[in-house]
């Protein structure tokens, strides 16, 4: 019988690209939501028992809209919750008793980033879920690692920080989004300049999920761009590289109800441990876009 992996949340973003780009294309199972629905553990443990190969688990799947999120705060009957929180301790439970290796994708909104608890944060930093001090989405997430942290003490935690790709139909990313917005309506909203935060090349991070399931190392790490910026002098290059100029990048103060303002993942424990290099925000925007043009 030939070992599997079960990826969740394989039409998303990242999951979407990790896919695409998978040496072993047919090693991979990708359920769809009606035969795999991770709020319900009748769902997954069904799929379980008819997939005995699997040998490996990645959760990307994942309630990310940070808004929405915030307006079912305290709701555990609410979609982000049950996604989250419930559907990662449906998995975790299908796995805890077999040798199946589980990589779980997070995110940097499991900290707080704020003046108590500034980032950037390495890969060691505790976790400290806070409904009073996290987004619901964040909230959500860290209660998530803890599930999978205190289950499966084999299992690898991936936190990832506003994740960009070259091409994504379904959903703009952090860098199509802003670019989108200015083309639609021939202004851009006020961009962050107090903001403390990096980008995740989404390439960059299927070449640290390649090397976790070629090794299945334990423990945490963080897939982001090698330095610490801020969203003003990402869009500054991002706009000069499209435009020609960065004049519709007007500065603007962060909502700290919404994100965290002294944010950023570090990640030189992952670079050694998985010998690999980050790019930084400046090098993945250029690469992203350094011959870009608008039709």
């Amino acid at each position: 019988m030939k070992e599997k992996i079960l990826v969740t949340g394989a039409s998303g973003m990242v999951g979407g690209r990790f896919v695409e780009t998978y040496s072993d294309p047919e090693n991979l199972l990708t359920p769809d939501h009606d035969v795999f629905d991770m709020t319900q553990s009748e769902s997954v443990s069904a799929y379980f028992l008819s997939h005995l190969e699997i040998t490996t688990v990645i959760n990307f799947a994942a309630y990310t809209n940070v808004s929405e999120a915030q307006k079912q705060k305290g709701d555990k009957d609410s979609a982000c919750y049950q996604i989250n929180v419930i559907g990662t301790e449906n998995l975790v439970n299908q796995i805890r008793d077999k040798e199946i290796y589980l990589i779980h994708i997070s995110t940097d909104m499991v900290f707080p980033g704020d003046t108590p608890d500034p980032g950037p944060y390495a890969e060691d930093h505790p976790l400290n879920p806070d409904q009073d001090r996290l987004t619901w989405y964040g909230y959500t997430k860290a209660l998530a690692e803890q599930i999978v942290t205190s289950a499966l003490p084999t299992a690898a935690i991936l936190g990832l920080i506003y994740p960009v790709v070259a091409e994504y139909k379904q959903k703009l990313d952090y860098l199509r989004f802003p670019l989108s917005f200015y083309q639609k309506n021939g202004l851009l909203y006020p961009i962050f300049t107090d903001q403390q935060m990096n980008i995740s090349d989404v390439d960059e991070i299927c070449q640290v999920l390649d090397q976790l399931l070629a090794k299945h190392l334990p423990g945490v790490f963080h897939a982001g761009s090698s330095d610490i910026t801020t969203p003003y002098q990402i869009m500054t290059q991002l706009f000069d590289l499209v435009y020609g100029n960065h004049d519709m990048v007007k500065p603007g103060t962060v909502d700290t109800s919404r994100y965290p303002q002294f944010g950023g993942l570090l990640n030189k424990e992952t670079e050694k441990n998985l010998e690999i290099h980050f790019s930084s925000s400046s090098q993945i925007i250029t690469h992203l876009y350094g011959s870009s043009h608008l039709s």
